[in-house]
């Protein structure tokens, strides 16, 4: 019963989240926030997929109107592991996809400017919905 104790009293109740959700109606400073805690890190633009591959982990890209995310950490950029994209420029756009080659443009799209299926395709990939 001790032991329970002083675990009990090693825990942070204000440390415990319970309600970590992907602000998907907040800002591109929210959402970069978001997945900073989520442990990504920002990343340099480049050839989306080659980027992402070649860095191996939780990473993010953002300008000032659009941001793409995926976890290479465990695999590469696929139809079971996609890159995430969010525009809240003039019109706001929510697309999922995976690459079909970095340097002829193809883009296999999952989901194309669908709300409502991006976050299916997320809780699906990262269960943050």
């Amino acid at each position: 019963m001790k032991d329970l104790y002083s675990i009990y009293e090693k825990l942070d109740i204000n440390k415990v989240s319970l309600d970590d959700k992907f602000p998907i109606d907040g800002t591109l400073e929210d959402i970069a926030e978001f997945l900073e805690e989520e442990g990504f890190q920002q990343i340099e633009y480049g050839y989306v997929k080659t980027a992402f591959n070649e860095l191996k982990a939780k990473c993010f890209m953002r300008d000032t109107t659009s941001i793409r995310f995926a976890d290479t950490s465990r695999r590469e950029v696929s139809k079971d592991n996609p890159i995430f994209y969010i525009h809240l420029g003039n019109r706001k756009e929510y697309s999922v996809f995976y690459c079909g080659s970095d340097n002829d443009g193809l883009i296999a799209d999952i989901v194309e400017n669908d709300k409502k299926e991006f976050l299916k395709e997320l809780n699906k990939v990262f269960g943050w919905v």
